[in-house]
């Protein structure tokens, strides 16, 4: 009977003691585990906020998905339509090139930032009351924004841009050429103006030939 009772003692104790053991060792590769995915979380993060990762704006997973891309011509951007894996919510956001900030310099000196929309207004005054849709006038606004950026420089005078659109306009209508250059040339008088004219038709003669 004692036999009996040390080998049920003992067995009770094996199984406690292992049992123990084995929740330590348990509790232990929980732990370890917590720790590895804390670490893997901790560098997702820190890659996604120092690497331009996409974040969710409602939830900042960045977990993402692109479901739609579409070109906004008008903007030179790109409009994509995401949705959010985490919270499953959808939200759009626009990508446009990071362009070098280009100065103009104009004729007395002064500097000031390039605006495409100047370049659109004077074609757009100086086609003023012509036989000219306004598609037009943009595409050329559009083409000459292109060329000045693709230049790559980050200065450009006033006088070169002028001289671009007088190119453009020549070919596209005689008043709205004759009216750009007076203004762009500041005529004060009408042989200026005849002057300009008479230059005009001796290109238009070459053109033709």
């Amino acid at each position: 009977m004692c036999f009996t009772s040390t080998i049920v003692y003992l067995y009770t104790w094996l199984f406690h003691f292992y049992k123990r053991a084995l929740i330590k060792v348990f509790k232990c590769a929980i732990a370890t585990l917590a720790g590895i995915h804390n670490i893997l979380y901790l560098l997702r993060e820190w890659h996604t906020i120092y690497c331009g990762f996409m974040r969710c704006p409602y939830c900042l997973s960045s977990d993402i998905c692109v479901v739609d891309s579409r070109d906004v011509e008008e903007e030179n951007s790109v409009r994509r339509r995401r949705l959010c894996n985490s919270c499953q919510k959808r939200f759009t956001t626009y990508e446009k090139a990071d362009l070098v900030e280009l100065v103009v310099i104009k004729k007395d000196g002064t500097r000031q930032p390039y605006d495409k929309a100047k370049i659109l207004n004077g074609i757009t005054k100086a086609c003023e009351k012509r036989p000219v849709n306004q598609e037009a006038i943009v595409d050329i606004a559009d083409k000459l924004d292109r060329k000045i950026r693709a230049k790559g420089v980050k200065e450009i005078t006033t006088k070169k841009i002028g001289e671009m659109v007088i190119r453009e306009l020549f070919k596209l209508d005689t008043v709205a050429y004759v009216r750009f250059a007076s203004v762009y040339n500041t005529f004060n008088s009408t042989k200026e103006f005849m002057k300009i004219i008479t230059v005009f038709n001796k290109k238009k003669e070459q053109m033709e030939k």
